[in-house]
């Protein structure tokens, strides 16, 4: 038993978080801990980790237990190495090696002292005698499968947005492999094929594992125990959380069942008191059934705590059959091409899920779609359509000096004080809960107040760019109920699965600065772009990958096909020629001998460095063929896919 909480209460504020629990955690054991927003999930992991003391009851840790714990506030980190040296920092006595021969490195190239050299050579023994090249090889792979690409990895931390440095600090936690892995929503700032990976990832792992999410479909791939926190307690369920809702359903009714048995019986007795009360020959009768209700355990009633939103969206109108339309758009930031030359069509009825890797420009296209920022082309806005966005920080947007009430009254010009009142009801803002100032408001209240005013737009056209941030798990179901019978079109951003599957009948993704549409599912994508990551020539063809507008000729694509091919195949002979070559040289450069000759080993070492550079370059050649030749394949054999 890795820890074990005895009878803890946890409070936050004046607020009573979990009263009077117990929980044991075991070896082994993968937990998805859950609650609605403020319920202390968070607060929870903190006591787990040892950064708070609950407020009553003990705490007992295995010995010496090595505990990692990934939450938010980790953001505050600064450093100025790169990306692979913080994530390297996991092995710390790999990173001081690393580091120290980097700094050898840099000095002789200036000036080769042979003192240098002697220290190279003692600082590369300790880094080769530690496994040091097979942990580097580890901690590009883990920055890979989250996101990074290889030409990122030498970069400064300092210089990536805060998303993004978080993906890193994930990196590093995961390669120190603690005993018990602690993650606080490790999904929010990871995309579709980051997420995918950190699954695959995970489940390899033998480490005890808690994990606080609002992503159903990563608990369900994970854990086999869900900790629910509901009325200040700690409920237990086995299983995944699909069979957690089932569980919770079943317990309600077994409760249900007994209230209302208890009631009845209760009634029964207290009818039979009334009745006899007054006579003398019923006395002792009567007083020992009071006796016997008097020590009844009462059951109460289920109480239903998950309690959501309840609404629909309503259209002004409806639109014509084209909803947006463009030709030839393109955009660009200095030299970083979003879109180039592309074209696409939106229909009255489409449903529409744009899904990609971070950076690819998917909340960039939706900006243009608004018409919030300039672009190159033709977008062509078609009759009576009404637009709303949802920001992917559309929160920020709320004016934080306004009351709840002030601020949908300053948006919704046409309703009543009780029209709002009514509908903010039914986003949970009842009574004086109205008159609350929005700058003390939780992320997921904040986030509902954004999805009133995006309800009162009566709009049929919604943009919607992670519109699932920061809402708990009702809140979603509640919102996708919303979706799936909302008469209007939509294009949603999000990386929850869950949220979009039955969602959506169109998937689109952008690729080569193309809109490009997927007939498949979005697991097939993510099982495609997998196999581009891992850039094998074994690699099926994809399901579908077909642009939204008309290919080329047949004939001409065969001969292109033809072609890359055969390049494909020369980058791949010369790629295994500079991987031997490599090969041969750490094993020249492995050999201490080597250092009593400055001159040869300035020599092997200015050699590997070329060829370091040589195999970079090849390799990025070599996966840029490889995406192409997959979108060929697809392109040329179209019958191999499912609509």
């Amino acid at each position: 038993m890795l820890i074990s909480l005895h009878h803890i209460t946890l409070e936050f504020g004046e607020r009573c978080l979990v009263r009077d629990a117990s929980w044991h955690v075991h070896t082994g054991e993968k937990i998805g801990l859950i609650g609605l927003n403020g319920a202390g999930k968070s607060t929870l992991l903190k006591v787990l980790a040892g950064e708070m003391e609950p407020q009553s009851g003990t705490i007992q840790r295995q010995r010496d237990v090595k505990i990692g714990f990934f939450h938010q506030e980790l953001l505050s980190y600064e450093s100025t190495a790169s990306v692979r040296e913080v994530a390297m920092s996991a092995f710390e006595e790999i990173w001081q090696c690393w580091h120290r021969m980097q700094e050898l490195s840099e000095r002789m190239a200036h000036d080769p002292r042979e003192e240098w050299m002697q220290a190279y050579s003692e600082w590369l023994h300790r880094f080769e005698t530690a496994n040091g090249y097979q942990l580097k090889a580890r901690a590009e792979e883990v920055l890979e499968g989250l996101g990074f690409r290889t030409d990122e990895l030498d970069r400064p931390y300092a210089e990536f947005s805060g998303g993004w440095r978080m993906r890193v600090l994930l990196a590093r936690l995961l390669l120190q492999q603690p005993q018990l892995l602690l993650l606080d929503e490790p999904t929010n700032h990871l995309d579709l094929p980051s997420i995918n990976w950190l699954e695959q990832y995970l489940q390899q792992q033998k480490n005890t594992l808690i994990i606080a999410s609002h992503d159903r479909r990563f608990l369900n791939r994970l854990v086999h125990k869900i900790v629910e926190i509901d009325g200040q307690q700690l409920l237990i369920y086995k299983g995944n959380y699909d069979a957690y809702t089932h569980q919770k359903q079943m317990r309600q009714e077994q409760q249900q069942r007994a209230y209302e048995n208890q009631q009845a019986f209760i009634k029964q007795q207290q009818a039979f008191i009334d009745r006899f009360r007054a006579k003398a020959s019923k006395a002792a009768q009567v007083q020992s059934v009071i006796k016997k209700l008097e020590r009844l355990d009462r059951i109460i009633p289920p109480q239903d705590t998950t309690i959501a939103p309840h609404f629909h969206f309503h259209l002004a109108q409806q639109p014509g059959k084209l909803i947006m339309s463009g030709r030839h758009v393109s955009k660009r930031y200095a030299d970083h091409v979003v879109l180039h030359e592309t074209a696409f069509e939106i229909l009255r009825g489409d449903k529409i899920a744009l899904i990609g890797a971070n950076g690819k420009g998917k909340s960039t296209f939706l900006r243009m779609l608004h018409g919030a920022i300039d672009y190159e082309g033709h977008i062509t806005t078609g009759h009576h359509v009404i637009k709303a966005y949802y920001a992917q920080h559309q929160t920020a947007s709320l004016n934080l000096s306004h009351t709840i009430l002030q601020e949908i009254e300053q948006h919704a010009v046409d309703y009543t004080t009780q029209e709002i009142r009514n509908i903010l009801g039914q986003f949970l803002f009842k009574g004086d809960d109205v008159l609350k100032p929005i700058q003390v408001l939780s992320g997921g209240e904040k986030a509902r107040v954004a999805l009133v005013k995006l309800l009162l737009s009566r709009a049929n056209f919604l943009l919607l760019d992670e519109p699932t941030n920061h809402l708990d798990m009702p809140s979603v179901e509640a919102l996708k109920q919303a979706l799936i019978a909302f008469p209007g079109s939509y294009i949603i951003v999000s990386h929850d699965r869950y949220f979009l599957d039955g969602l959506v009948n169109k998937i689109w993704y952008i690729e080569d600065g193309q809109i490009k549409a997927w007939n498949s599912s979005i697991d097939e994508w993510l099982k495609q772009q997998y196999r581009i990551s891992r850039a094998s020539p074994s690699s099926a063809p994809p399901v579908s990958q077909e642009p939204v507008t008309a290919s080329a000729e047949q004939r001409a694509l065969r001969k292109q096909y033809q072609q890359q091919k055969r390049q494909f195949d020369k980058l791949e002979k010369q790629l295994n020629d500079v991987q031997t070559s490599m090969h041969a040289l750490e094993q020249q450069l492995a050999d201490p001998a080597l250092y009593a000759n400055q001159a040869q080993f300035l020599s092997v070492e200015k050699a590997y460095r070329e060829l370091q550079a040589r195999h970079e370059a090849l390799q990025l050649q070599y996966e840029t063929l490889f995406e192409q030749l997959l979108h060929l394949e697809s392109t040329l054999n179209p019958e191999g896919y499912q609509t």
